[in-house]
C-alpha cells in the first residue's frame, strides 16, 4: 500500500499488520514483483523497492521519457505495464527497460486508461473510464475487450482482478465496488457501511487478496476497509 504523505510503501501481513515500510519520495502506485520486489511509480520515476528502476534511460513513445508515471502492473515475464496518463498511452518495457509496445484507448479520444490490474494467470487489465472498456493483455499483446457499459457504472475509476479473472470495479461517484465475472456479466455489488464510508472518504483504489477479499483505500484519509 502506497502512501504519499509518509512518505513509502508499506508491506501489510493478512491481518493489515505493517510488516516492512519502504521508502519513496512520492509514491503514487504500486504492483508486485517476483519474491519481495515492489515496483514503485511516482516522482517520475518508477522504483524497485527503493531503487530507482527507470533511471534516464526510460523512454516512452516519442524517445522521451514518460511525461507523467501512472498505474504500474508486471506480467510473469517481468513485462513492465505504465500508464503515462499524460499522453493517454499504455507504455510496455522489458527487464531491460526497452520500450516492446504501446497502447492507445480503442476509443480514441473519447477514452482515457485511468488504471491497471493483473491476475494470477499473468494477464494485465487496463481500464478505460471513459469509454467504460476493460482491455485484457497477454505477453503484451491484446487478447480481448470487456464492455462495462451495462453495469452502469457513473465514474470507474479503478480495477482489481480475483484469481477467477472476475473483474472489481471501483465506481468512484458512489463509492460502491461492482463485481463482475470475466465476461463483464455483473456479480454483485459491494458498498460500504456508513461507518466505513465515513473513515474511508473519498475512496480512491482497491485491491483483491489470494482469498477474494476486497481492500479499498480513502484518498485523503489514507484509511483501508476490509470486505470479507
Amino acid at each position: 500500500m502506497s502512501s504519499p504523505k509518509s512518505p513509502g510503501v508499506f508491506r501489510l501481513d493478512p491481518k493489515g499488520r505493517i510488516q516492512e515500510r519502504i521508502a519513496h519520495p512520492g509514491p503514487e502506485f504500486v504492483a508486485p514483483g517476483d519474491g519481495l520486489a515492489v515496483y514503485i511509480s511516482g516522482r517520475d520515476q518508477v522504483a524497485v523497492n527503493a531503487k530507482n528502476w527507470s533511471g534516464s534511460s526510460l523512454k516512452g513513445i516519442d524517445g522521451r521519457p514518460p511525461r507523467e508515471y501512472g498505474p504500474i502492473a508486471l506480467d510473469p515475464a517481468g513485462r513492465v505495464y505504465l500508464l503515462d496518463t499524460s499522453e493517454n498511452v499504455l507504455l510496455i518495457f522489458d527487464r531491460s527497460r526497452r520500450l516492446v509496445g504501446n497502447l492507445r484507448p480503442p476509443a480514441g479520444k473519447e477514452g482515457r486508461f485511468v488504471d491497471l490490474a493483473n491476475s494470477d494467470d499473468g494477464g494485465v487489465y487496463a481500464l478505460d473510464g471513459r469509454a467504460k472498456l476493460v482491455i485484457e493483455l497477454h505477453q503484451g499483446r491484446q487478447t480481448r475487450r470487456v464492455d462495462l457499459a451495462p453495469l452502469g457504472l457513473q465514474e470507474a475509476s479503478a480495477i482489481a482482478v480475483d484469481a477467477l479473472g472476475d473483474l472489481f470495479i471501483l465506481d468512484t461517484k458512489v463509492g460502491w465496488v461492482t463485481v463482475a465475472d470475466p465476461a463483464g456479466k455483473r456479480i454483485t455489488i459491494l458498498r460500504p457501511s456508513k461507518e466505513a464510508q465515513s473513515r474511508l472518504g473519498d475512496p480512491a483504489s482497491l485491491a483483491v487478496d489470494s482469498v477474494g477479499r476486497v481492500y479499498l483505500v480513502g484518498r485523503k484519509s489514507g484509511q483501508v476497509v476490509r470486505f470479507r
